[in-house]
């Protein structure tokens, strides 16, 4: 099964305003659907299922010291580079509990035999998939928004994600929670 671990975000309204100007940028642009909202600290991919329990053992190992925190969510930008956009984001401020967790996760989950990651953690939540040449109208939306402030979310819990890759669009399904320490 295709699994990662991440952290839910509810939508903001200024979030929902970004996805519903995305859906009328339209073509390639494909916004994420509300409900699939999420900060990744860790794409697992492809694992048996008899490791499931391993992994969320990692990941309640990975939380036990991390009490619940705000993250401001601020700024749009893309992956890999603004010529050709593959994902449009916004930027995650004040992750250093996410980059911590995100550390002990990896160090967890190599000697399960999980591939280590290749890039640096970097914490984002993708609003939107551009599956081609985007529109010129999306480089003047990112240009306009690069600064914009989309409100703060709260971070009290975890959750390891089955993924589901379907026509209409991914599902998301929680196999575990991991609360966060509270105080």
């Amino acid at each position: 099964m295709r699994t990662f671990i991440a952290a839910h975000i509810t939508p903001t309204p200024e979030l929902k305003q970004a996805l519903d100007d995305l859906r009328e940028i339209g073509g390639p642009v494909k916004p994420v659907a509300d409900e699939n909202l999420h900060i990744t600290l860790r794409f697992i991919g492809e694992i048996d299922e008899a490791l499931v329990p391993s992994v969320n053992e990692v990941l309640l190992r990975s939380v036990a010291n991390q009490r619940p925190f705000e993250v401001l969510l601020s700024g749009l930008g893309v992956f890999p580079h603004a010529a050709r956009p593959a994902i449009v984001w916004v930027g995650v401020r004040f992750a250093e509990p996410l980059t911590e967790i995100a550390a002990e996760l990896e160090k967890g989950l190599v000697p399960l035999g999980i591939p280590a990651e290749e890039r640096p953690f970097r914490p984002h939540l993708t609003l939107a998939r551009v599956r081609a040449r985007p529109p010129r109208e999306l480089g003047t939306y990112l240009q306009q928004h690069e600064k914009t402030k989309y409100g703060t979310a709260s971070i009290a819990e975890l959750h390891l994600f089955r993924s589901e890759l379907r026509p209409e669009g991914a599902k998301y399904t929680p196999l575990h929670t991991a609360a966060l320490k509270a105080e």
